[in-house]
């Protein structure tokens, strides 16, 4: 396709567009479950976000 000039390519995306929504990934997750797991008596800086409910690691570190 990239071989293409630009103005034949478009009519090319817009085919691989369709196939694609159509064939391939007619339906894409809204929702994907996460969850962390961290253990070990030398993790430290780990709390529960008020915000968004879940572990922040942003000040996380392993104790010495």
């Amino acid at each position: 396709m990239l071989a293409l000039d630009p103005a034949a390519q478009a009519p090319e995306w817009a085919k691989l567009d369709e196939r694609i929504m159509k064939e391939l990934a007619p339906a894409v997750p809204m929702y994907v479950e996460v969850a962390y797991y961290l253990h070990g008596s030398k993790a430290g800086g780990v709390f529960i976000s008020s915000v968004f409910g879940y572990p922040s690691f942003v000040n996380a570190f392993v104790k010495q």
